[in-house]
């Protein structure tokens, strides 16, 4: 039988060893599953929700066709002149960089220059003409007044015909610019802009349209200068934008996007290889120009730029890459229009600028052809007129080869025009123009051209007035444009309302994309850089945590396994969340966590099984007269409980409330017993709070103890904090009663501690028995709760309880007593108060109240009384200086025996 047992034993040992093995074996292969992968990620989203918000770089902005653009402009998609057109505007306003999130990978029709049609041409019509009709009418007016002679007209009139020709053929070499190549437009202004980045698509098949030109060319021009090998993905060839863009654009960069299986964007990949070249993700080229150029190095785990140009100076930056290559993206929390504050720019903004600015032009092309200006020696509004089409001229010089010493001094050029403006508008043009046409009108012999040039006055007045205007909203424009620009990186993609290019974030299910862009871009500039640890950490604690864990829970009781597991599952937990929010490192946390709670959950059903038995018996034995608390204690520990009589070293507390028989007249049984519920509900909540165990209720007392039947240290202080909460509860409480008239008068408590020798066990008979304690000890906590009527006191204890309470206390020292049936004397010490929660006049008042007992048991009578006296005019209601007062005044007429030893005998209970 015993060798039997021995093997069953050996087996079960096995089994117990072998099982960590099995959960580890299992919970490796689950976590292999994609159902356990998307749990993890879900993980992940939770705990990046967690962290603060990210930091949103200033130096993005983000340009946008959103449905402010497509209203005024038209639907999209629209003609390429229109990213041409904004292109110098953007350059005019300081942009450092423009990335495009628009693919131009095929030919768009020729379109039309529908600015210069509508405004440029107009006013290249009005000046030509302008200038033949002027001379037309000086000739007439020179032979009216016989300036000339007949005989000398036919060379003006020759002169006339030249250069009327010559106003034709201008207006057909202009008439020329109306149609255009809108990629060709394009392509020009990406190279006049000179900081450009292309949308670049990598494909994983060949691409049999794109000619071996453009791909030698991306080759050559695109491939990125990095020392180390990007994991390869298998990609064979580019979809590219169109070949005169591709000449003239700085960079170029993959759009690719990596998609986790469950349709979220959590990361992306910065570089690629395809055959022999390394290709950058489409922000990347540009952060690498913001950044100063740094060496680019590619390990398996991370991207290292060396030497990057921070505005906070110069350093190695350390992008980290998780196990397939990828950089995990700091997602913005809020929507695509939301994200990024105050840096969302509508490109309609900047088409609306360049129209304003032709506006403007417009204006002061009317203004030029006044007559007006035909009374003063300088046509200034002409020349600025001569001054916008010369800035017009050498803009489209540089379309057609640019340097970056032209842009520079092409955008002073017109700077300096908006300043000449400035001066125009803000100058003395107009009254000197008013004067002189007054002054003409006024020497004029005929009515009738005196009235011609009055209203011409007004009608310069009102060009004068329009300008004003139409320079101010320019100059409003400019300010803005210039703050939300300057020195940006911008990003431009469709954003309208029609977009289908949307994606799902940790925090969005329908993020715009081109936010994808904004946010690579918004991680590497502000360094907030997310990492995961490798897989292998993760896999490693599968197989070793239900190890450990048997070796700890096999020593252990079910609480305490649940309480061990449940430990140690929320600080794997917190690990990994705070290192997460405090690093951005992430560990995949989620198998182990699943290791973990497997293993103790087993383990803890194994020995539930063995322990029920054990607990129910605890229950049923002790139920009937412990507190649900300790018998917890007892169930986890049972060792702890030794049956039967015991001698100890406890504390016990007696409470009774003053006058309650005359209280108890006044009600009815039910109101008595919802009274007594009550209060006695409170007050046992405090000393079960406070460890402490009920003996028994008689009607409205308490008898309470501290030690039994576990051991339990402190026990002194733990009884006079209880009672201390009693008194302070028992001011609520009265507040209640007075509120719902519970009872005719306040409940008023008296209470008893003492700490000493007490027998503690299982009293009564086999079929009654109740767990209680015994002694004298006790007996003297009874007595003292009754001694408080004596001295006008609520809570009495002794010395021996005081000493091993702690000075947390304010005690009050009173007599040496003996009560009845108690011979040894002791002193009695009332609990007055916590000593750092009473007031200072009130400690006052308590060392001085000693100084009289001293003065009292010294037998100073009349200095004794005099003290109590004062004491008494502080505070009439104090029982204890009422006493003392008293037998201070009896003992000066009739002393004690001279054989008495200060100890007082207490005769009432």
């Amino acid at each position: 039988m015993e060798k039997k047992t021995a093997n069953l034993k050996k087996k079960q040992q096995l089994w117990m060893t072998v099982l960590p093995l099995g959960i580890g074996l299992l919970v490796f292969a689950v976590a292999l599953t994609p159902f356990s992968h998307n749990l993890d990620w879900g993980l992940y989203d939770l705990f990046l929700s967690l962290r603060p918000e990210v930091v949103q770089s200033p130096a993005i902005a983000l340009v946008d066709v959103d449905d402010t653009a497509i209203e005024r402009l038209g639907a999209w998609p629209w003609p390429r002149s229109y990213m041409a057109q904004a292109l110098p505007i953007l350059g005019e306003f300081g942009a450092q960089n423009v990335v495009f999130d628009i693919e131009y990978n095929t030919p768009s029709p020729p379109g039309v220059n529908r600015s210069y049609l509508e405004r440029g041409l107009r006013n290249d019509f009005d000046l030509m003409f302008s200038d033949v009709t002027s001379q037309v009418a000086d000739l007439f007016s020179a032979l009216k007044a016989r300036q000339i002679p007949l005989s000398e007209a036919d060379g003006y009139v020759n002169e006339l015909i030249q250069a009327a020709e010559a106003t034709k053929e201008e207006i057909l070499v202009k008439s020329q610019k109306i149609a255009q190549d809108n990629d060709l437009a394009l392509a020009q202004a990406m190279g006049f802009f000179g900081g450009t980045t292309l949308a670049l698509r990598l494909d994983t098949v060949a691409n049999t349209g794109l000619s071996a030109t453009d791909r030698a060319l991306i080759t050559s021009k695109y491939s990125l200068k990095v020392e180390g090998v990007p994991p390869e993905v298998g990609f064979q060839d580019f979809i590219a934008s169109r070949t005169a863009m591709l000449e003239r654009a700085a960079g170029a960069g993959f759009v690719n996007v990596e998609i986790d299986p469950d349709g979220k964007r959590r990361r992306i990949r910065l570089i690629e290889t395809l055959g022999e070249g390394r290709y950058a993700q489409l922000v990347f080229p540009a952060l690498l120009e913001r950044l100063g150029h740094p060496k680019v190095s590619v390990f398996s785990d991370r991207i290292v730029l060396e030497k990057a140009q921070y505005p906070d100076g110069e350093r190695d930056v350390t992008i980290p890459l998780d196990h397939s290559g990828f950089m995990l993206v700091n997602w913005p929390r809020k929507t695509y229009a939301e994200s990024f504050p105050n840096q969302h720019v509508s490109i309609y903004y900047l088409i609306n600028y360049a129209q304003q600015v032709d506006e403007l032009a417009a204006t002061l092309t009317a203004l030029s052809l006044r007559d007006a200006w035909k009374v003063v020696d300088d046509n200034l509004a002409l020349d600025l007129v001569l001054q916008k089409r010369e800035l017009d001229l050498q803009l489209a010089q540089n379309f057609e080869a640019t340097t970056p010493e032209k842009r520079a001094d092409y955008y002073g050029r017109r700077q300096q025009w908006f300043s000449a403006i400035g001066d125009f508008v803000q100058g003395g043009s107009l009254p000197v123009l008013k004067v002189a046409l007054e002054t003409q009108a006024a020497r004029s012999s005929s009515a009738e051209q005196a009235s011609l040039l009055r209203e011409e006055i007004q009608k310069t007045e009102a060009l004068f007035a329009n300008l004003e205007a139409s320079f101010s909203a320019v100059q409003t424009n400019r300010q803005l444009l210039q703050k939300q620009l300057q020195g940006k990186l911008c990003i431009i993609g469709y954003v309208g309302t029609g977009t289908s290019d949307l994606g799902a974030t940790p925090f969005q299910k329908d993020y715009v994309n081109v936010g994808t862009h904004a946010s690579v871009a918004n991680t590497i500039l502000e360094r907030q850089f997310l990492s995961e640890t490798p897989a292998w950490v993760s896999l490693l604690l599968v197989f070793l945590l239900p190890f450990a864990l048997y070796f700890v829970l096999k020593r252990l009781h079910v609480v305490r396994q649940i309480m061990v597991g449940t430990a140690l599952v929320l600080f794997l937990f917190g690990l990994a969340l705070g290192l997460f929010l405090t690093t951005g490192l992430y560990f995949p946390v989620l198998a182990p966590l699943v290791a973990a709670v497997l293993t103790f959950v087993v383990y803890s059903l194994i020995q539930f099984v063995s322990e029920t038995r054990e607990k129910n018996f605890i229950r049923k034995a002790w139920g009937t007269y412990l507190s649900e608390e300790v018998i917890s204690q007892i169930v986890d520990d049972p060792d702890k409980l030794k049956l039967g009589g015991e001698s100890r070293h406890m504390t016990a507390m007696f409470t009774d409330v003053r006058g309650f028989s005359t209280i108890s007249e006044q009600l009815t049984a039910t109101e008595l017993v919802h009274l007594l519920n009550t209060y006695l509900s409170g007050m046992s909540d405090i000393i079960l709070n406070e460890k402490g165990v009920i003996d028994k209720f008689e009607g409205d007392a308490i008898i309470a103890f501290w030690g039994a039947p576990l051991e339990l240290g402190g026990h002194a202080r733990q009884a006079l904090v209880s009672a201390l909460k009693m008194k302070a509860l028992e001011i609520e409480f009265n507040q209640l009663v007075r509120e719902q008239k519970l009872s005719p008068v306040d409940l008023l408590t008296r209470i008893g501690v003492n700490t000493g020798e007490m027998v503690a066990g299982n009293m009564g008979t086999e079929r009654k028995m109740n767990y209680t304690i015994m002694g004298n000890a006790v007996n003297l906590a009874a007595r003292l709760e009754g001694v408080n009527k004596q001295y006008g006191t609520w809570i009495l204890t002794t010395d021996w309880t005081a000493k091993e309470a702690g000075d947390e206390f304010l005690y009050r020292r009173l007599d040496r007593v003996r009560v009845v049936g108690i011979n040894t004397p002791v002193r009695l010490m009332e609990v007055a108060a916590f000593s750092n929660e009473a007031e200072p006049a009130f400690k006052t008042f308590i060392t001085e109240f000693h100084s009289g007992l001293d003065l009292f048991e010294q037998r100073n009578w009349t200095k004794a009384e005099a003290c109590f006296s004062e004491l008494l005019r502080q505070n009439p209601n104090d029982g204890p200086a009422k006493l003392y007062q008293k037998r201070s005044a009896e003992y000066q007429t009739k002393e004690p025996a001279d054989t008495w030893d200060g100890v007082f005998n207490l005769t009432e209970k």
